[in-house]
């Protein structure tokens, strides 16, 4: 057995096209990984992932195809079914030392990880699952090379035929395929597709469904070349051969049924950052609370496309969940609206159907679909709009369920200036509907008084135009004894031309910081290396330039509006400082830069080209956003209303889930935070050109010519021995 293993390596190592088929899988893989992976600011790898399942399509026959068909073809096979082996073993060893040269392929794509972790610290998940992915991938397309190569000794043949089936697997989960066909076919066929198994790993979930699958094409692939072998071991009489074809339809039909049902049990390893698809406790808590009925219905349409399949269970999974934790007060109730002719009583719970363009008989046409939620609890209800995506799943049925069955919902006040954009003000109001009664004004020359004068919460957003005078008194009164959000702007920026800005102070501002002995820089806060990117224009040109105005404000680890939230987006924020605290009240940071912040001393030109010339000794770390907790009073500081233009759209969503968060804190109810903020994919990219190109250099260039290094150093030690 050990003499297989000893053949085959050597097979490998002294053999030149085996380094040089690794050096250009490497090589090619991470090039066309890599060329865009720095332009798109996201930790991203699923392209990765998409890149690999093709180009292991064609290297793995390359290598594997001479495995069983070279000892066919040399007649070596009769010599080796004569030694005291079995052909179990032969199978078994031969494919486990082919194994052993498959793990370079894998360890290639830890060294990619490995490189890309010295500039971004990103979780372990990442390496888990993209190992447990390879490794299954590999191990079962290698089985499937291993049966082609043992069916005949033509390795050209067994390369197509392997080719051949690897390539039907693939394309059958493709979308390509999947819409132009009838979708019972097209949901039976991607069941037996890698790409539907392996969109897992990407993910960074590893189910037990998807190890099954993998584990039984190799276990049936494996079988085949025992057959096949055993098959040219002797002449078999008819009535072997139709037992062996009973045997193979008996094995064949376990395996589909197996996977139908282990398809069906909901176990997975969850190792996203955030435990996106495992409950949280606080979900946990909520469900436990749940004292009546809550009746769920599902309007589905019984055919869906392979693209909504997914997310169709991943429905029922979550509600199955949220039944088992709420002592079975949660109940599902599946609808079809268009099969059981019940569109009427869909439109009754507000529930209309999305129109998709599908391919059908290959022309273009529109058919409706629906994928809905109906969330009923004594005389309310509330709808969960088409459920394309289910990565905010949880916090969207868990926070309607909080709104049905809560009944001491507190109000919230938004008050702002006239000058705030209406869809801003109905984002805002959006975001915070579910969890609190929200009330809105705006605030200009013509306004008398403050309408909401008992609301539990104040959220003030002051931009350009500010506050009257005399309404300033008013508004004081009012948010006394409150717990209230400031968003202010100190600074007013043109941000049509990105050249200059103004200071733009307002006498609350002004009142409320003297009263808590807090002071603004004059100038603009930065960061020097924590911060988005702008587009410039120049020459018919788009640059994508670091702006330090626009710096990553980190959240106080230590409050619990951090969980999930590292960093939040914060354009044009002034530092503010404490000149004397006090002991009557307690102050926490809310937002900080890096230590590479600065203070930019002009704000007369703030295009990207003024922030070239920075020395080192200005770098410190700032304070940027103040929490004051004074007897009855709570109120947050947050000097930058412009995180919430609608431009600023890259981060809008971690500034508002920011918002929702520091209300449900400072208010004390922070059951939600953990649900909503861990579907955030907030963490970008962060590194130096001339990092960037070491790590390019590399993993395109430098790696393969190690391999090759490698090899020579082999061949040279082997013919040193020869002589």
């Amino acid at each position: 057995m050990l003499q297989i293993i000893k053949k085959e390596l050597k097979q490998i190592f002294v053999t030149p096209a085996y380094f040089i088929i690794l050096a250009l899988f490497i090589g090619i893989l991470n090039f066309l990984f890599l060329k865009w992976f720095f332009l798109d600011w996201q930790m991203n790898f699923r392209s990765y992932f998409d890149l690999q399942i093709w180009f292991l399509m064609i290297f793995i026959p390359a290598i594997s195809m001479r495995i069983m068909s070279e000892e066919f073809k040399n007649q070596s096979i009769e010599f080796l079914l004569t030694k005291p082996i079995s052909i179990l073993n032969i199978i078994l060893w031969k494919y486990l030392s082919q194994v052993i040269y498959f793990w370079l392929f894998i360890l290639s794509t830890i060294i990619l990880y490995i490189s890309l972790a010295t500039l971004w610290n990103f979780p372990s998940g990442i390496i888990i699952s993209q190992i447990f992915g390879s490794i299954f991938l590999i191990f079962a397309m290698f089985a499937i090379s291993f049966l082609a190569s043992s069916i005949t000794k033509n390795q050209v043949f067994a390369f197509l035929l392997w080719v051949l089936i690897n390539f039907i697997l693939i394309i059958i989960g493709t979308d390509f395929i999947q819409i132009s066909l009838p979708y019972f076919l097209a949901n039976f066929l991607n069941d037996f597709s890698y790409i539907y198994h392996f969109d897992s790993f990407s993910k960074w979930i590893i189910s037990l469904s998807d190890v099954f699958y993998f584990s039984s094409i190799i276990f049936f692939s494996l079988y085949l070349s025992y057959l096949s072998i055993n098959n040219f071991r002797k002449t078999w009489a008819v009535w072997l051969k139709i037992f062996a074809i009973w045997e193979l339809t008996v094995v064949l039909t376990i395996l589909i049924f197996s996977n139908a049902f282990i398809s069906k049990i909901n176990i997975f390893a969850d190792l996203t950052p955030n435990n996106i698809y495992t409950l949280s406790n606080s979900t946990k808590d909520i469900l436990h609370n749940v004292n009546d009925i809550v009746n769920i219905d599902l309007y589905v349409s019984k055919d869906l496309p392979p693209q909504l399949k997914t997310s169709y269970t991943r429905v029922k999974d979550l509600i199955w969940e949220f039944n088992k934790y709420s002592w079975s007060n949660i109940h599902l109730k599946e609808i079809h609206p268009i099969e059981d002719d019940k569109e009427t009583e869909a439109m009754q719970d507000w529930i209309s159907p999305v129109k998709i363009q599908i391919l059908d008989n290959d022309q273009f046409a529109t058919k409706k679909w629906y994928l809905w939620l109906a969330l009923k609890y004594a005389w309310k209800t509330e709808s969960i709009a088409y459920l394309w995506q289910t990565k905010n799943l949880e916090y969207s049925v868990i926070s309607k369920i909080l709104k049905l069955t809560n009944n001491d919902k507190k109000e919230v006040s938004i008050l702002s200036s006239e000058d705030i954009n209406n869809q801003t003000i109905w984002v805002m109001k959006q975001v915070l509907w579910d969890n609190y009664d929200v009330k809105t004004q705006t605030i200009n020359n013509t306004t008398n008084d403050i309408y909401n004068k008992n609301s539990d919460v104040y959220i003030i957003l002051e931009w350009d135009k500010k506050f009257d005078t005399w309404i300033v008194s008013s508004i004081e009164n009012t948010i006394k004894d409150k717990t209230v959000l400031y968003f202010f702007q100190p600074t007013k920026v043109d941000v049509t031309n990105w050249l200059s800005a103004s200071e733009n102070h307002s006498d609350l501002e002004k009142q409320l910081l003297s009263k808590y002995n807090l002071e603004l820089e004059k100038w603009l806060a930065a960061d020097a290396k924590y911060n988005s990117q702008v587009s410039v224009w120049q020459w018919f040109i788009t640059y994508r330039l670091p702006y330090p105005l626009f710096p990553k404000d980190f959240v106080n680890p230590d409050l619990p509006i951090s969980e999930w939230i590292e960093n939040i987006d914060t354009p044009f924020i002034s530092a503010i400082n404490d000149k004397d605290k006090k002991w009557y009240y307690d102050e926490k940071n809310l937002l900080t830069t890096s230590k590479y912040g600065f203070i930019k001393d002009t704000i007369n030109n703030i295009s990207p080209d003024n922030f070239k010339n920075i020395k080192k000794s200005d770098f410190k770390k700032l304070d940027l956003a103040k929490l004051i907790i004074d007897w009855n009073n709570k109120i947050a500081f947050i000097p930058s209303t412009y995180m919430f233009t609608l431009w600023w759209q890259q981060s809008l969503i971690q500034n508002l889930a920011f918002v929702s968060n520091l209300t449900d804190y400072i208010w004390g109810d922070s059951r939600l935070i953990n649900i909503r903020s861990k579907t955030l994919n907030y963490d970008n990219f962060v590194a130096e050109k001339g990092d960037k190109n070491i790590i390019r250099w590399f993993n395109i260039f430098v790696l393969p010519i190690i391999i090759f290094l490698i090899w020579i150093i082999i061949a040279f030690i082997r013919n040193r021995k020869r002589s």
